[in-house]
């Protein structure tokens, strides 16, 4: 895996729903934010990510 740096921001809109082992609804993209840049963003926690992985791992369909 080769990690990819990012270059632009962009605003989303997504929804928590999840069922069946599977994110209910897409990702949906609002705007590309020319106003910040990918510097202005907080990084993602390994909390988050934890917490998700873990939502994921865990369901029982």
């Amino acid at each position: 895996m080769m990690p990819v740096a990012p270059t632009m921001v962009a605003e989303i809109c997504v929804d928590t729903a999840f069922e069946n082992g599977k994110w209910r609804h897409p990702i949906r993209l609002v705007r590309v934010r020319d106003d910040m840049t990918p510097g202005d963003m907080p990084a993602f926690a390994v909390e988050d990510y934890t917490r998700i992985k873990h939502v994921m791992t865990n369901y029982d369909a």
